[in-house]
């Protein structure tokens, strides 16, 4: 099996959250702005909180199989290590679909484009939880982040 990238998710500020932004700068609303300048930043800011800490995306409608995409924030950069990404239907149950434990990088600006996740079942809430950043802070920033929806392609020798 393998995944094709769809067409973009329209992910607007209004959609973001997060449970712990930074309150002196970078706002969750800078991850959609199309700006590699801006960024978004969980709370570096005393009194600062154990990870995980995650940005939650609330969609319009449901999404099942998708991809996701990310930018570092250029220089200060402090990314995710690991990270659990989980689905819900009502934004109180979650549960994990996926966990990445290596590959993100680390680099100023660096992109991370995932895998196709095939979530089992619709879903209308993500969340990318992050367990470990670089660095072991409790702490995290990113420039840009894009959802899409994706393709699942099951090959069959039988049809070669």
């Amino acid at each position: 099996i393998t995944y094709t990238k769809g067409d973009k998710i329209n992910v607007t500020a209004d959609m973001l959250s997060t449970d712990d932004q930074e309150p002196s700068e970078g706002p969750i609303k800078n991850l959609v702005d199309n700006n590699y300048n801006s960024f978004f930043h969980t709370r570096w800011s005393s009194p600062q909180k154990d990870l995980p800490q995650y940005i939650q995306i609330d969609f319009k409608e449901a999404h099942q199989v998708f991809m996701f995409w990310y930018r570092n924030r250029s220089g200060s950069q402090v990314g995710p290590e690991n990270l659990d990404i989980q689905i819900s239907n009502d934004g109180e149950q979650w549960e994990s679909v996926k966990e990445i434990l290596s590959g993100l990088p680390s680099g100023s600006g660096a992109e991370y484009t995932s895998d196709g996740i095939d979530a089992g079942k619709p879903f209308t809430h993500l969340r990318l939880v992050v367990t470990k950043t670089f660095g072991d802070k409790k702490y995290f920033n990113l420039a840009e982040l894009a959802v899409y929806d994706a393709n699942k392609v099951v090959y069959d020798p039988e049809n070669e």
